[in-house]
């Protein structure tokens, strides 16, 4: 297993501080990798909406630095592997939890403003899903308050193959985030039918990938 750091941070906003790692397994197949142009950062659009059906459990402050830590996400995926050759399906979890609605949500704006292109079918197409959680020390107490103590918060988007009992893995992308008031959110593990989605623990702050 081969593990890389991505070496240019796009920071997006003063209050987001991310530090990004990515592991790409053995079959990592050289189809996903698609670089005929050089890929260029871009900075996310205005949000167009925001949805208090969504976004209930926090407030636009919290729910703007998901949405800017998804898109970083997405950004250094995409500088690290390029533009995929085939579409990519965004598997949702077996139960939608208001986070998962926004981080969902959050997911295919940013892909589709890179120009990713999404289908609403896994057959003969990349599946992409993610993790969120609170990082914590060995004592279980969340590392970080405030900005200046660092993240507090770590992102994974996973690429899977396909879906199903032989889906594998092919890459991901992890960064650690600092996402205001974490310490008083529930952010509870994201469960997804048909693909294997590999556990991390983030405490102590570095989390086992």
């Amino acid at each position: 297993m081969t593990h890389m750091k991505t070496k240019t941070l796009f920071t997006v906003c003063v209050s987001v501080l991310a530090l990004t790692a990515c592991d790409a397994p053995n079959y990592f197949p050289d189809g996903y990798v698609h670089h005929n142009k050089p890929y260029k950062s871009q900075l996310p659009p205005q949000s167009a909406k925001f949805s208090q059906v969504q976004r209930g459990v926090m407030g636009p402050e919290q729910a703007d630095q998901f949405r800017l830590a998804m898109y970083q996400l997405v950004d250094n995926l995409t500088n690290r592997a390029g533009m995929p050759p085939k579409p990519v399906y965004v598997l949702q979890p077996e139960k939608m939890s208001a986070l998962d609605m926004n981080l969902d949500n959050d997911l295919r704006e940013s892909l589709r403003h890179v120009g990713y292109k999404l289908t609403d079918s896994p057959d003969g197409a990349y599946v992409m899903t993610y993790t969120a959680e609170v990082l914590k020390d060995k004592d279980g107490k969340v590392v970080s308050t405030s900005a200046d103590q660092g993240a507090n918060v770590r992102l994974t988007l996973y690429v899977h193959d396909s879906v199903g009992e032989n889906s594998k893995v092919l890459t991901k992308e992890t960064g650690d985030f600092f996402i205001n008031g974490a310490e008083e959110m529930t952010i509870s593990p994201s469960f997804f039918d048909g693909v294997f989605v590999p556990d991390s623990v983030a405490s102590d702050g570095s989390g086992t990938n």
